[in-house]
């Protein structure tokens, strides 16, 4: 089955626009985009983790070790839900509700 048929005609009208109208050549370069996206993958996962290390410790260095159940440095409720289900998930799992 031809990749075009699988991909939703918005998705890939990206592709093919980019191609020309060729469908040969807008199916390899949506491949393309796939490879290299798996390729950036695994670099960008260490970087957000080693961000999001810094930004807990500079919070906690700011705010103490409970900053992410401080209203004043989380103000916004989204914010705070997220939080809750986070540890509500890791608690679930019998995980400790932790910093890292």
């Amino acid at each position: 089955m031809p990749l075009a048929d699988i991909l939703s005609a918005d998705r890939f009208s990206t592709y093919l626009g980019w191609a020309q109208g060729d469908v040969v050549l807008g199916e390899r370069l949506y491949s393309y985009n796939v490879r290299l996206s798996a390729d950036f993958y695994a670099s960008l996962h260490m970087m957000e983790v080693a961000l999001r290390n810094k930004v807990d410790g500079a919070l906690t260095a700011m705010h103490g070790a409970a900053w992410l159940h401080n209203p004043a440095v989380l103000t916004d409720k989204y914010q705070q839900d997220c939080v809750a289900k986070a540890e509500q998930t890791l608690l679930r799992d019998g995980k400790a509700a932790t910093h890292s």
